[in-house]
This record gives structure tokens, C-alpha cells and sequence, in this order.
């Protein structure tokens, strides 16, 4: 099969992928740190750690720390672009213009805020 038949995934994460990340992080992180001390240190725990071992290692968890904090900085990128899209309309700018605080604002968060306001209008109506 060629990449072409395949469904385009969107990039953002979701729930059990953040979560795996959020456990496999840290865990990368101490492969990184124990692969770099062991680099100048060996270390006699089960096995003699060798230079070459420890180099391995600590690229091992540097790509794992990097990579999925990488995919979890797209996933927030690719939400915001996504609730920016969708805010539009002469709605959206009566809701800017009597709440200007809300301009330097996430977008996520400015969507959820636009929406509250635009049901307390829809209520009071």
C-alpha cells in the first residue's frame, strides 16, 4: 500500500496518546540522564555500562523526550489554528468588541468564552 491509500490523520492528540506521553516522557528523560552519566561514569548495577551503551541510551531517550514534545506542541498548535477558523461572523466581532480583553487571548480559550457569551445572549433573549 502506498502512503497516498492510507486516511489522512489529523495531528491532534488524543486522550490515551497524551497520557502515554505524559508516562513515557519522564521515563525518556531518565534513560537520558542515566545513559549521559554513564557515559563518564560506569556503572556497575547489572551489567558494566560501556561509553558506546551509554551513548545509545542517551539518544534513545533524547529522541523519545523530544519527539513526543514536539507531537504535543503540534497537537496545541493544530488546536488553536482549528478554533481560530472557526471564529467568524458579525457575532464574533460584537463579542470582541464588548470583551477586548479576550483579543491577546488563546484561541481555544477565546472559542469556549464566545460560546458561554453567546448562550447567555440566546438566555436573555
Amino acid at each position: 500500500m502506498l502512503s497516498r491509500d492510507y486516511p489522512k490523520r489529523s495531528p491532534k492528540m488524543k486522550f490515551y496518546e497524551k497520557l502515554f506521553a505524559a508516562i513515557t516522557i519522564p521515563v525518556g528523560g531518565f534513560i537520558f540522564l542515566f545513559g549521559l552519566i554513564g557515559m563518564f561514569v560506569s556503572w556497575n548495577i547489572y551489567i558494566e555500562s560501556t561509553f558506546l551503551l551509554c551513548i545509545g541510551m542517551t539518544i534513545v531517550g533524547w529522541s523519545v523526550c523530544f519527539t513526543l514534545t514536539k507531537l504535543w506542541r503540534i497537537s496545541k498548535e493544530h488546536d488553536n489554528f482549528k478554533a481560530a477558523s472557526e471564529l467568524k461572523g458579525d457575532e464574533y466581532n460584537l463579542f470582541i468588541e464588548s470583551h477586548p480583553e479576550f483579543i491577546e487571548a488563546d484561541a481555544v480559550y477565546r472559542k469556549r468564552r464566545f460560546q458561554a457569551w453567546k448562550s447567555e445572549q440566546t438566555v436573555n433573549t
